[in-house]
């Protein structure tokens, strides 16, 4: 079964971002980078979600002025693909992000959901890399 992507730009980045990153067929990080790949606000602002360079991610993302409602739920469900990230500070103990957001309801509840199973997909090594 093969990958399928919204756009040309979509592969582009992906292919890009997978290779920037070195990660091989890691399900973790191929899920993150398909989503982070998903729409032109995903693609100008992966940089803010994930640091190529360190190769950590940045979970306060999700409070940043560029989000939009689906940006949001793409930028959640990746994290939570990537690492199990539900909004919860483990350093303060403290919710920053409501857990009710990580809800399958809220979380493909867009217009590229198609694309959010996908991600759910390649994580789970639905897809061959």
């Amino acid at each position: 079964m093969d990958v399928k992507f919204l756009d040309c730009d979509h592969e582009k980045f992906f292919g890009w971002i997978r290779a920037e990153d070195g990660c091989g067929n890691d399900p973790y990080r191929l899920a993150l980078f398909y989503l982070l790949g998903a729409c032109d606000t995903m693609r100008l602002n992966y940089n803010d979600v994930y640091d190529v360079k360190k190769r950590i991610v940045n979970v306060e993302s999700i409070n940043h002025g560029w989000q939009t409602g689906t940006t949001i739920r793409l930028t959640r469900l990746g994290l939570n693909l990537y690492n199990g990230w539900y909004g919860y500070d483990y350093e303060t103990r403290i919710q920053i992000d409501p857990a009710e957001m990580y809800s399958p309801d809220e979380l493909f509840c867009h217009e590229l959901a198609e694309y959010a199973l996908v991600a759910v997909a390649l994580r789970y090594k639905l897809f061959e890399m």
